[in-house]
């Protein structure tokens, strides 16, 4: 029997208990605005009509968020070197690097490691063998 918002945010909850004599209807941690909304006075008395009109009699009522779940740390992909000179090292083995070096007869002079939010967008989003392709979205033309 509740209309707009409130019957959207009351949809969310996660579980209704009885408390002593107090209805305990229970909103999961991310609904800290629809538990805000359901308790306003205009709200709580459509929500206390809409109780009393499926139970038969008034009854008290409150709105409990859930306590967030903690996050794990995100692993990283592996450890920052320690010192410029692993860096250093650790490129050079590279195969590529070594082609590279070969081919433009260059050195490799300084390694900057990468940062935490590239670290996490290598770890998110391994490049696939069939995206090296042609990046800019638009399609090939066949007849070229």
């Amino acid at each position: 029997s509740l209309e707009g918002l409130a019957a959207d945010f009351a949809a969310m909850a996660t579980a209704v208990t009885w408390n002593g004599d107090t209805l305990e209807v229970k909103l999961p941690a991310e609904a800290a605005t629809g538990a805000a909304f359901l308790g306003r006075p205009d709200s709580q008395a459509a929500v206390a009509a809409a109780i009393e009109s499926r139970l038969g009699r008034a009854v008290r009522h409150t709105i409990v968020l859930a306590s967030p779940v903690p996050r794990a740390a995100t692993p990283t992909p592996g450890p920052p070197a320690q010192s410029q000179a692993l860096l250093l090292r650790t490129a050079t083995a590279h195969p590529l690097v070594a082609h590279a070096r070969m081919l433009f007869d260059a050195a490799v002079r300084k390694v900057e490691p990468l940062r935490a939010s590239e670290r996490q967008a290598v770890a998110a989003a391994p490049v696939a063998a069939g995206d090296a392709g042609d990046a800019s979205g638009e399609p090939e033309d066949a007849d070229a």
